[in-house]
C-alpha cells in the first residue's frame, strides 16, 4: 500500500482595493491573510479599471510662454504703405486687438483628454480669428497689410479652421484673407516636432498659397522664411510675390476687388500623424510595496529596477476607411477616419486578459501594503531636442476613482 503524501493544497488569495480621488492606498491588515511566508507566493493584478479625468494628452502643468501651442500674429506694412515691415521686434507684429485670443494654448483649467477634444478647441481658437477678422468695421489702418471689410461683406465667411486628415495629420485651412493679413508662430520647438511644422513662422502667399521658408520652392520669393531675424534681434517681414500678391499690389488689387479673394482658401497639411505624436501618455503602472524579485527594465538605453506589478499600455484605437463606387465621373473614393476616444471608465486587465505574476521573496507575513498608480508620459528636452519618458504618480480630480484586484496564488 502506497504512503500517503502530506502534500499542502494550492491557496489562491484575492485582495479588492477601491480608490477615490487619489492615485496612492495604504493598506493595513488586522490579520495577515496569507498561511505561509510570501516566498510560497506569487502576485499578480487580475483586474484594473479607472476612471481618470486629470491625465491629458498635453503637459498641463505648463506654464507662460512654454504652454503656446500657435499664436496668430499680423503681417504689417511699412509706414509708407509701399512694402513689408522691417526691423522691429516680434511683439510689433502681435496684434493688440485680439490680445490672448491670438493665442492657443493648453489651458491650466482645461485638460484635454483625447485628439477630438484637441480638435475641437483648435476650431474654437480659430473661431476667435474669424470674430476679430469679421468685426464691424474690419481691418483697417497702419497695423494690417491693406484695408479689408467687416461684417456685412463676410457674413458667413470662414477665415480659419482645423480638421483631421484620413491619416491622421492636421490640416490648416485659411482663407486668402486671413493668408493676406496674418501668419502663424509657433513658437516652441516641442510642438513643430509634435505637429510636424519645421519651422517657426508659419505663412502661405495670399494669391497662389506657396509656403514661405522652403529652400527648393519654384517661386524664388517663397524660399524666404516669412520672417527673418536680423544681427541685432529684429525681425524682417519678407513680402510675398511682387506684381501679384506683394504689399503694395494687395492695397491697389485686393481693396477694391473682392472677386480676387472672397470665398477662396489655402490650406496647409502638417507632417506628423497626430494619432502618434500628439499623446504624451504611454502606459498606466501600478506600483507595490511587497517583496517583489527585481525585473529588469531597459529604458532608453539604461537598465533600471523594475518593482510595478503590471504596466498596461494607453489604449489607442484608430482606423482609416477607404471605399469606392461608380459614379458619372469614374470611381469616386470615399476616405474618412474613425478615432474612438478612450475616456470615462477604461478596464486595463479584465478577465479575458492574461494576468502577469510576480515572484515573491521570503518575508514572514504581509501586514501593510501600498499601492499606487503611476503614468508613463513622454517628454520634451528642448536644448537637446530629445524626447524621453518619465514616470509620474497619476494625477487626480475630485470625482475620479479606480479599482484593483490583487491575486496571490501558491506555487504549488
Amino acid at each position: 500500500m502506497a504512503a500517503a503524501i502530506n502534500k499542502p493544497k494550492s491557496d489562491s488569495r484575492f485582495v479588492s482595493v477601491f480608490a477615490d480621488s487619489t492615485p496612492d492606498v495604504d493598506i493595513t491588515f488586522m490579520v495577515p491573510f496569507l498561511q505561509r511566508p510570501t516566498d510560497h507566493y506569487m502576485c499578480g493584478v487580475d483586474d484594473l479599471t479607472i476612471s481618470l479625468s486629470a491625465l491629458g494628452i498635453l503637459d498641463d502643468t505648463e506654464r507662460g510662454d512654454d504652454a503656446i501651442i500657435l499664436k496668430v500674429i499680423r503681417r504689417r506694412r511699412n509706414a509708407n504703405a509701399d512694402g513689408p515691415l522691417q526691423n522691429v521686434a516680434l511683439d510689433q507684429f502681435d496684434d493688440p486687438t485680439l490680445g490672448d485670443n491670438a493665442i492657443f494654448k493648453q489651458g491650466v483649467d482645461t485638460t484635454i483628454l483625447s485628439l477630438n477634444e484637441f480638435i475641437i478647441e483648435l476650431n474654437r481658437f480659430g473661431a476667435r480669428i474669424d470674430a476679430h477678422i469679421v468685426k464691424t468695421g474690419g481691418l483697417a489702418g497702419a497695423e494690417y497689410i491693406w484695408t479689408s471689410p467687416g461684417t456685412a461683406a463676410l457674413a458667413g465667411s470662414k477665415h480659419l479652421g482645423f480638421y483631421l486628415t484620413p491619416d491622421g495629420r492636421l490640416a490648416i485651412i485659411g482663407s486668402k484673407l486671413f493668408w493676406s493679413q496674418f501668419l502663424l508662430h509657433i513658437p516652441n520647438r516641442k510642438y513643430q516636432r509634435i505637429l510636424g511644422i519645421n519651422k517657426e513662422f508659419l505663412s502661405l502667399s495670399a494669391s497662389e498659397g506657396y509656403e514661405m521658408g522652403v529652400s527648393r520652392s519654384v517661386q524664388a520669393f517663397a524660399r524666404l522664411p516669412a520672417l527673418t531675424l536680423t544681427a541685432n534681434g529684429n525681425y524682417n517681414l519678407n513680402d510675398f510675390n511682387n506684381g501679384d500678391d506683394d504689399v503694395a499690389q494687395l492695397i491697389i488689387d485686393w481693396q477694391p476687388a473682392s472677386t480676387l479673394w472672397k470665398d477662396q482658401a489655402h490650406i496647409y497639411i502638417c507632417r506628423n500623424c497626430l494619432l502618434s505624436s500628439l499623446d504624451r501618455r504611454v502606459s498606466i503602472e501600478l506600483g507595490a510595496s511587497l517583496p517583489m524579485l527585481n525585473s529588469p527594465m531597459v529604458d532608453h538605453n539604461q537598465e533600471t529596477p523594475d518593482f510595478v506589478l503590471g504596466r498596461w499600455m494607453f489604449p489607442r484605437n484608430a482606423e482609416s476607411t477607404i471605399t469606392g463606387g461608380s459614379s458619372i465621373h469614374g470611381t469616386n473614393p470615399l476616405v474618412q477616419i474613425t478615432q474612438k476616444d478612450v475616456m470615462g471608465v477604461i478596464t486595463l486587465q479584465g478577465a479575458k486578459d492574461r494576468v502577469l505574476y510576480h515572484t515573491l521573496r521570503p518575508q514572514a507575513k504581509i501586514q501593510t501594503v501600498r499601492l499606487r498608480l503611476f503614468a508613463r508620459v513622454r517628454t520634451y528636452d528642448a536644448a537637446l531636442d530629445r524626447w524621453s519618458m518619465k514616470t509620474l504618480a497619476v494625477p487626480t480630480n475630485k470625482t475620479d476613482w479606480w479599482h484593483a484586484r490583487l491575486h496571490f496564488v501558491s506555487k504549488d
